[in-house]
C-alpha cells in the first residue's frame, strides 16, 4: 500500500511538471516564436538573399519601434469601447465620437506600414516586387478572412 502512495505521489508530480510546462509553451513561447516566424515567412515568401534578409529584419525593428507609441495610444482609444459598453444605451454621438477617436488613432499606424512597405520594395529586386505583392495580398486576406471574395 506504501508503494502505491509512493507511485501516485510520482505521477501526480510528473503531471503536475507536465501542465507547467505546457502552459509555459503555450503562455510565452508563441509570442517570441509569432515574430520570428512571420520575419522567416516574410523572407522565403519574399525570395530574399541573406544580406536582403539582414537588411528587411533591420527594417522590421525600425517599424516596430516606430509603431510602438501609435500601438499604444491605439490600445487605449479601443479600451475606451469598454467604458462604452456599460452605457445602458449609448447615444449615436458617444459611438461616432469613439469611432473617430479609433480611425485618428489608427492613421498613423496605417501611414508606417505603408511607410515600411516602401522600405522593403527598395531593397527588393524588380523581379522580386511581384513577391511583395503577393505577401502584402496574402496579409490582407489573412488579416481580412471574415469573409472571402466570391464566397471562398
Amino acid at each position: 500500500m506504501n508503494r502505491n502512495k509512493v507511485l501516485v505521489s510520482l505521477i501526480v508530480v510528473l503531471l503536475i511538471t507536465n501542465l507547467a510546462v505546457l502552459y509555459y509553451y503555450t503562455k510565452y513561447l508563441p509570442n517570441q516564436r509569432k515574430n520570428a516566424s512571420r520575419s522567416e515567412w516574410a523572407i522565403k515568401t519574399m525570395q530574399l538573399d541573406s544580406a536582403q534578409a539582414k537588411e528587411y529584419r533591420l527594417l522590421r525593428q525600425i517599424r516596430d519601434s516606430a509603431l510602438d507609441n501609435h500601438n499604444l495610444d491605439y490600445r487605449n482609444v479601443r479600451l475606451k469601447t469598454i467604458d462604452l459598453m456599460h452605457l445602458e444605451q449609448p447615444s449615436d454621438s458617444a459611438i461616432s465620437a469613439l469611432a473617430d477617436s479609433i480611425i485618428v488613432s489608427q492613421k498613423p499606424i496605417e501611414v508606417e506600414m505603408l511607410r515600411h512597405y516602401f522600405r522593403i520594395k527598395k531593397i527588393l529586386r524588380p523581379d522580386q516586387y511581384q513577391y511583395l505583392d503577393s505577401s502584402i495580398y496574402k496579409m490582407v486576406m489573412f488579416n481580412t478572412s471574415f469573409k472571402k471574395p466570391n464566397g471562398k
